[in-house]
């Protein structure tokens, strides 16, 4: 049954405050609840994520409560408070829109039709090989890793891993995947130095290689 509490703000927070009493606390939010729900409401545009920053509004009170003047209104400030909570939230599922929007344009082929379905097929053809061949492939080629970490990530030489790499690629992508793909640099080249009598070393003062990626255009 609800009942009417004629205390005032500041009592039930003192109560709260003082004596854990959260029944007093539940007054409060009874009391603000409406004009918080509609501030959260009007920045948000949807009634779960407003009810979710509402609740987190009156978190804030409940945190910083023993620091509020009740000399003073509370609606005022739980209007500030909400606002600010409400924009942040909007602010944090516009960024969270943002990147999965990225992510699906990266992941899916924006031409669609047959190099999708090249896509899946490549999919397919790792998913067949040896677990020597497919761990590579992919954090090398679809991750993105530089053979350095992908060594370092699989416990083994880096000369091993740009072999798997180069043969398995073979192996696994359908020759028209491979036509439709950008050239990579193959983790060969960057085996290092005194390999099998190769001393062939980078000559002094020449920039760097950025790490190689492969680019998938299927």
């Amino acid at each position: 049954m609800i009942t009417t509490d004629s205390r005032s703000d500041g009592r039930l927070m003192a109560a709260f405050l003082d004596r854990k009493d959260e029944e007093a606390f539940e007054v409060l939010v009874r009391r603000h609840e409406a004009l918080v729900l509609s501030v959260c409401a009007r920045v948000l545009r949807d009634e779960h994520a407003a009810r979710d920053a509402a609740q987190a509004v009156f978190l804030v009170l409940a945190r910083k409560g023993a620091a509020i003047d009740f000399g003073r209104p509370l609606g005022p400030w739980l209007h500030h408070v909400a606002y600010g909570v409400a924009v942040s939230a909007r602010r944090e599922r516009e960024a969270r829109r943002a990147r999965e929007r990225h992510a699906m344009t990266t992941s899916t082929n924006p031409r669609g039709g047959e190099d999708g379905e090249l896509r899946e097929l490549l999919d397919a053809e790792l998913d067949k090989l040896p677990e020597k061949y497919r761990r590579p492939l992919i954090l090398f080629h679809l991750e993105g890793k530089s053979l350095e970490e992908t060594a370092s990530e699989l416990r083994s030489p880096a000369g091993t891993v740009a072999t798997c790499c180069a043969s398995g690629w073979r192996d696994a992508a359908p020759e028209r995947c491979r036509a439709r793909c950008s050239r990579p640099s193959w983790p060969a080249r960057r085996r290092p130095t005194g390999r099998d009598g190769d001393s062939r070393a980078r000559p002094r003062g020449r920039p760097r290689e950025a790490r190689p990626r492969i680019r998938f255009f299927c």
